[in-house]
């Protein structure tokens, strides 16, 4: 019979989403006690991984491995958005992909949108990596290595999302001359939570390019993620024209991104500007119920 008091490796890695061997490297550099059993087995107390996860930052994913009710587990661990934030940041930072990945996973499996994880912990936490370099000569080799670590769970959650049955194509990317992959990718991974079907072109891809897709794909909501515009009249040009070529198909445009608000543009019929992540989700939400691209504009 088991003893409740212990815990396996193996339970303890998929309470907290991460691998035997990570647990075994812990322990190695003494992070981690854990003992034998008589029978040449590895064990952790469950106060000595409770002591572990809180000290060490990790999020509880599947809390029933612990052995431990709700209430008792949350005493036990008791954390904040505020504290998954900061945890997330440190783990971006030592380039540790396990914590990071517990902390996001963690969020996700309590029902948090993911709207609002990608606001409220992946944007402040990279915001702080980004100014990293002005005091930290390897703020850039930081910084990079932290935004592989984010695709990498970017696309751990958007495999998590369930497909629905008759889901609407949604496709886009971020503009020429925009390099950042990473906002594009949450806004297709939102896009999946909401029921919808996402085709992520990526970074530097041409907005000309978008009408053309949408008429192939049998899209019917087009993203546009501006991070950064090096040709703003371009760009905002190019916006323009792909509003004017899909809206007489019904097929709505939604835009947003740090660099966006430079382009000044005009509010048209069919062209939707969000100014966060959950502003964009609402946008395609209502635009998933009206069942058209017939939605006022919004600034």
């Amino acid at each position: 019979m088991s003893d409740p008091s212990q815990l396996s490796p193996r339970a303890l890695g998929e309470a907290i989403g991460v691998s035997q061997s990570s647990l075994k490297r812990w322990a190695d550099r003494g992070l981690l006690e854990v003992h034998r059993t008589a029978g040449g087995h590895r064990r952790i107390e469950v106060r000595e991984a409770l002591r572990f996860i809180r000290e060490a930052g990790f999020t509880v994913i599947r809390p029933e491995l612990l052995g431990l009710e709700g209430a008792e587990l949350a005493a036990s661990l008791e954390e904040g958005l505020d504290s998954a934030v900061d945890r997330f940041r440190r783990a971006l930072t030592a380039g540790d992909e396990d914590i990071a990945r517990s902390v996001i996973l963690g969020l996700f499996a309590e029902g948090r949108p993911l709207s609002l994880i990608f606001d409220e912990v992946f944007r402040p936490a990279l915001a702080a990596i980004g100014l990293l370099w002005l005091d930290d000569p390897h703020g850039i080799t930081i910084e990079h290595r932290a935004t592989d670590i984010c695709a990498h769970v970017i696309g751990d959650l958007r495999g998590r999302i369930a497909p629905k049955e008759g889901r609407r194509i949604a496709i886009g990317g971020a503009p020429s001359g925009d390099p950042y992959h990473l906002p594009s990718a949450m806004i297709a991974t939102a896009l999946a939570a909401e029921g919808y079907r996402p085709m992520n072109l990526g970074p530097n891809f041409p907005v000309h390019g978008l009408a053309e897709a949408a008429a192939r794909e049998e899209a019917r909501l087009v993203w546009l993620s501006v991070t950064a515009a090096p040709a703003v009249g371009e760009l905002r040009d190019g916006i323009l024209d792909l509003v004017d070529q899909l809206h007489p198909r019904g097929i709505p445009v939604i835009a947003g991104g740090a660099a966006l608000g430079a382009l000044e543009l005009p509010d048209l019929a069919g062209l939707h500007v969000g100014r966060s992540m959950a502003d964009l989700v609402a946008i395609a939400r209502e635009i998933g119920a009206a069942g058209s691209g017939d939605l006022a504009h919004r600034a």
